[in-house]
């Protein structure tokens, strides 16, 4: 195998109302974090949990998107790539941190769902990088994301059924 992958898909709770800001070049980035949990049973049969939280950052129009629909404690589904950076720290010391870098947001509660909000929204609301979405700070050889939504599945239409047909021929004749 040639090629590599570098995909995450996660599913879970936000963990603070996003914050947007806009860079020098006039992109938006919004940065939240999203807990994830994990259940099972322990040896001794009781149940045990863990959440992981993981920092998730949006650009360009899925950042203002993520600003606008999510806050605190929303289901959210969030597809992207990780990103390992270093930084320097106020202090001086060097910081590295991995991010997701969110490519795509799908809100799995209605507002209605939402902790504070009492106006429904209806089904699931799905939001994709536009491939003109590209950060001022993506490396030159980063390909720019696709958008990856797919028109809704329709239902068939029931097909009448047919009666099969065969040939006359005998069935000896057609074990030669």
């Amino acid at each position: 195998m040639s090629g590599s992958v570098n995909l995450v898909i996660l599913v879970g709770n936000v963990g603070q109302d996003p914050e947007m800001r806009y860079l020098q070049s006039g992109t938006a980035v919004t940065n939240f974090s999203l807990a994830t949990n994990r259940r099972w049973r322990a040896n001794d049969g009781a149940l045990a949990e863990e959440t992981t939280w993981h920092r998730i950052v949006a650009w360009s129009k899925l950042a203002e998107q993520c600003n606008e629909y999510l806050s605190k404690g929303r289901k959210v589904h969030i597809q992207g790539r990780l990103a390992t950076r270093t930084y320097q720290a106020q202090d001086g010391s060097q910081r590295t941190v991995t991010e997701v870098i969110a490519e795509r947001m799908v809100m799995l509660d209605s507002r209605r769902d939402a902790p504070g909000n009492g106006q429904p929204t209806g089904d699931d609301e799905t939001y994709d990088v536009d491939e003109n979405d590209v950060p001022i700070e993506a490396p030159a050889t980063a390909p720019a994301p696709s958008p990856r939504t797919a028109p809704p599945a329709q239902p068939r239409p029931a097909q009448p059924s047919r009666p099969t047909q065969r040939s006359a021929a005998p069935a000896s004749a057609s074990r030669r």
